[in-house]
């Protein structure tokens, strides 16, 4: 039952013993007003008929007395008439009164009065006639008993008046005694029913009361960071509601402490566990600023190497200029040496002379082609420390990709950028491969150039002796000649070729200088990133120590609770 259902059923209780004492009350004493209001009008009305009674007694003893004054004489004989409209009066008054009065002695004492009153007036109408008939002495000896007839009438009435004043005092005194005995049974009964409330009010009352105690003990206990007493209160009303809320709210108070606490201690562990990564990101940051300044070292180096290698290509692409003039020349002078060794003797000595420029030619096209020889071994060394200085980029590419892979989200930029240089240093490395490649071609077709300009010198020096010797070798000279032209042409084409690679190579290493200046330009960013990371680490940390510090202070404000 409800709080509500059971103070209503207490104001029901007392309204009920209240209202009921009230109505009890109420219909005693309206009972008791009817019961005085009807003593009292019969009282009065008794008491007024009496006295009426007596007066009309006087009245009709006057009115026959009179006659014994006037003789009854012409005009003064109506005091028998008068005497006999009070005797009649007084008779309905007499059965008035009789039919009011409920008590036998006093209906006794009235039917006394009323014999009496007959007796009174018959004596007294006797007496007139004996004060007309016999005169005044006549008359005078019934007077004494008419006095006393009237004297026992009076007595009668006035005992009949006192029997109801007795008979008043009595029901008064009745009445009194009955209003105390109400007046004690309402106290009674108004004194139980307050016991009754009462004691139902404090039953309800010690119920609500210990159960809020029970309650107030239980929040009392949760205010002091105790959660693991449960509140028992067995009840179906408000404070069992009340104290099934506060039970509710103790359970989920614990189980949101234990979780905070629980959450607390994971954010000091991923706090000491942050602070751990940030520190090796730190490092990585650190290593990665280092590598990417070795990488910008490498690149500077690779940017001059380059410088070196592209004035090398320029030089080597002047000297084969020069070099496919001089085979033009020797060509022409070959040309003109078969001209003239096929024009006759007497042309031996302006062919001799042309050979002799040929030859000359020819030793210079030779010192030519071993300075291209010597200045190719130079590329392909240059190219190998290109490909070196790659190799070695495209390892602390990687060292940096492995690096920036530990740093986590804040390596990704460091990542990409590890990732360009890397494909920049395979690039490089393909570029290098394939300069190395028309080096080594280069390399090898300047040889049997070597080979073919030695082998044509040694000819052209026997050519020389022979000549020299005599003009019987002409024909000899002829076909020397024509395999001299053969072969100045196919070193023109080689030459043309080493021209056309020279090229190539100066636009790959013009390439690959491009390539290092953006792998340069990226490594400034690198640097910046890994400064701007740096400072991002430093202030991860600040605010690592700083979570960390809240959740051993919301530790330490949890531990206060039990659970």
């Amino acid at each position: 039952m409800s709080i509500r259902k059971k103070l209503f059923l207490i104001s029901f209780l007392a309204f009920l013993v209240l209202g009921g004492t009230e109505l009890f009350l109420i219909s005693k004493i309206y009972t008791y007003n009817n019961t005085i209001k009807s003593i009292k009008d019969q009282s009065i009305e008794t008491a007024l008929l009496s006295q009426e009674l007596k007066l009309d007694v006087v009245e009709v003893q006057q009115w026959l007395t009179e006659i014994s004054a006037t003789g009854g004489g012409q005009g003064y004989d109506q005091g028998f008439d008068k005497a006999r409209e009070v005797s009649e009066r007084f008779e309905e008054r007499m059965e008035t009164l009789q039919s009011i009065e409920t008590d036998k002695e006093n209906k006794q004492l009235l039917e006394n009065s009323s014999s009496l009153f007959q007796r009174f007036y018959n004596y007294g109408r006797q007496m007139a006639q004996g004060y007309i008939s016999g005169g005044q002495n006549t008359g005078n000896l019934y007077m004494a008993g008419f006095d006393d007839l009237r004297n026992d009438i009076n007595g009668e009435l006035d005992a009949y008046l006192e029997g109801r004043k007795s008979e008043l005092r009595t029901e008064m005194s009745n009445i009194e005694e009955s209003m105390e005995q109400l007046t004690i049974l309402s106290l009674i009964i108004l004194a139980g029913g307050l016991i009754v409330v009462g004691v139902v009010s404090n039953r309800i009352s010690s119920g609500i009361t210990k159960s809020l105690r029970v309650v107030g003990e239980g929040a009392q206990q949760i205010a002091n960071g105790d959660l693991t007493q449960p509140m028992e209160v067995k009840r179906k009303d408000e404070i069992g509601m009340l104290a099934n809320e506060f039970e509710q709210m103790r359970v989920q108070l614990s189980s949101l402490v234990t979780a905070i606490q629980r959450d607390a201690n994971e954010i000091q562990d991923n706090s000491l566990n942050l602070s751990d990564l940030t520190a090796q990101t730190g490092e990585s940051a650190s290593q990665i600023a280092v590598t990417i300044d070795e990488v910008a070292h490498g690149v500077e180096d690779q940017s001059v190497q380059a410088g070196h290698i592209l004035d090398a290509i320029q030089d080597t692409t002047q000297k084969v200029s020069f070099g496919n003039e001089l085979a033009d020349r020797t060509l022409k002078g070959a040309a003109s040496s078969t001209t003239a060794a096929q024009g006759g003797q007497a042309s031996i000595e302006e062919g001799i002379q042309g050979l002799q420029s040929t030859v000359r030619d020819f030793n210079e096209a030779t010192e030519t082609v071993q300075s291209l020889g010597e200045r190719s071994n130079q590329i392909g060394d240059i190219i190998k420390f290109i490909h070196d200085i790659s190799e070695q980029t495209n390892l602390l590419s990687l060292n940096a990709a492995i690096e920036a892979a530990r740093a986590g989200q804040h390596g990704l930029g460091f990542s990409v950028v590890a990732e360009e240089v890397r494909k920049l240093a395979e690039e490089t490395k393909k570029a290098t491969g394939r300069i190395s490649s028309l080096i080594k071609e280069t390399q090898r077709e300047t040889h049997r150039s070597i080979q073919l300009m030695e082998s044509n010198q040694s000819r052209f020096t026997e050519q020389v002796r022979v000549i020299q010797d005599g003009g019987q070798s002409l024909r000899q000279i002829v076909e020397h000649v024509q395999s001299t032209e053969h072969d100045v042409g196919q070193l023109k084409e080689i030459l043309k070729s080493i021209d056309d690679n020279t090229v190539n190579v100066q636009r790959m290493i013009e390439s690959i200088t491009a390539v290092i200046e953006e792998t340069s330009a990226s490594s400034e960013e690198v640097a910046a990133s890994a400064q701007q990371q740096d400072a991002m680490v430093h202030q991860v940390r600040e605010t690592i120590d700083s979570l960390s510090s809240i959740a051993q202070e919301l530790n330490g404000q949890v531990a206060q609770f039990k659970r």
